[in-house]
């Protein structure tokens, strides 16, 4: 279909919030995922980046497209895929990620500003460019002097952490190049936030002033400790072709046509084979919790049974010895001996 796109594999490593996993402030944890570099069809460098789950979907519509191209007489005029929206192979330009700067927030624990040019660093490991970010915190007033020298002299006050990005300097000449892409943003997340702070849209430049400033607010607590302690805050740069509606839905690649808008062939096909796949997912797990709850109740049956044949020789060697009525004692059993034939009854049917 003479496409002249190519596709590899690359395994990106993403760095996770470890309050988020259940582990401990600061912990670093990464996570690697399996994506799908696509060349070919715009992106910065001709590149663009697919979730493993993206491509999944994708690949099924690219066959059922070659095969209308060949059952077409090699043509697809007058069929779905005519227009350039329904074409798998075809993305209109998302938001992409330029890289992602860290910097360590050790000095917010003793209570030290922090005034730093941060370098770049791209999903392939190459460094370019830089962002400059200044961080002050305060436990008095604006104007106020500090006299607290670490945080954990101060457990359950509250703390003021200023952030500002001041902007952004030596970005690539091939991303100026790139027509597709006018603006550029910046976000974040401090301290196990649910959500990102997302800066502004600012012209992008080679070298540009932001000067995007928020002031966050924390009850100082030992997690808050060992979080400044150990973590590093990423701040993640994107570009955009303009006209971010809020938020980041295609931050991931997926893109929408508009709240209200219709949706093409592509997106319902790869909605279809994503309900496929979550379908096919849930009935599994759905017998899986299924088959241990009737495990542990066919065991909790067998230890009470067990218990009831164990009570019952008890009763019958004191009756035997002396002389009590066994039906007098059995009948001052617990509920589980009374009802001993339905356990067994019970039993044989979970066996079979």
């Amino acid at each position: 279909m003479q496409k002249k796109i190519k596709f590899s594999v690359k395994l990106v490593s993403k760095a996770l919030d470890a309050l988020d996993l259940g582990g401990a402030a600061g912990e670093a944890v990464y996570k690697t995922e399996v994506c799908v570099v696509v060349n070919g069809i715009g992106g910065i460098g001709g590149d663009e980046m697919w979730s493993h789950e993206k491509f999944h979907n994708r690949i099924y519509i690219m066959r059922e497209m070659y095969h209308t191209w060949k059952d077409n007489d090699m043509d697809l005029g007058g069929t779905e895929f005519e227009d350039k929206e329904n074409d798998p192979f075809y993305d209109p330009p998302s938001d992409y990620l330029l890289g992602v700067a860290r910097l360590q927030l050790e000095a917010i624990k003793y209570m030290l500003d922090v005034d730093e040019s941060t370098p770049l660093v791209d999903y392939k490991g190459s460094s370019f460019g830089e962002i400059m970010v200044e961080m002050v915190p305060s436990m008095r007033g604006e104007g106020e002097d500090d006299e607290v020298e670490d945080l954990g002299e101060v457990l359950g006050e509250k703390i003021k952490i200023s952030i500002e990005v001041k902007g952004l300097r030596g970005l690539p000449m091939s991303l100026l190049k790139n027509t597709s892409y006018k603006k550029v943003y910046v976000k974040y997340r401090f301290f196990g936030g649910e959500d990102f702070l997302v800066s502004p849209e600012y012209a992008l430049k080679m070298n540009m002033e932001a000067a995007w400033k928020e002031v966050l607010q924390f009850r100082v607590s030992k997690e808050l400790c060992d979080y400044v302690m150990g973590a590093a805050l990423g701040f993640e740069v994107w570009v955009t072709t303009g006209g971010r509606g809020g938020g980041t839905a295609e931050a991931e690649g997926d893109w929408e046509e508009g709240e209200g808008g219709r949706e093409n062939v592509k997106d319902v096909k790869e909605k279809e084979r994503g309900g496929e796949k979550e379908e096919e997912d849930t009935a599994p797990k759905g017998l899986v919790r299924e088959n241990e709850f009737l495990k542990k109740e066919n065991d909790d049956l067998r230890e009470k049974l067990a218990k009831a044949l164990r009570r019952i020789e008890v009763l019958a060697e004191r009756g035997v010895g002396s002389g009590m009525d066994l039906g007098e004692e059995i009948a001052q059993t617990p509920r589980t001996v009374m009802k001993l034939e339905v356990v067994r009854r019970n039993d044989g049917l979970m066996n079979d």
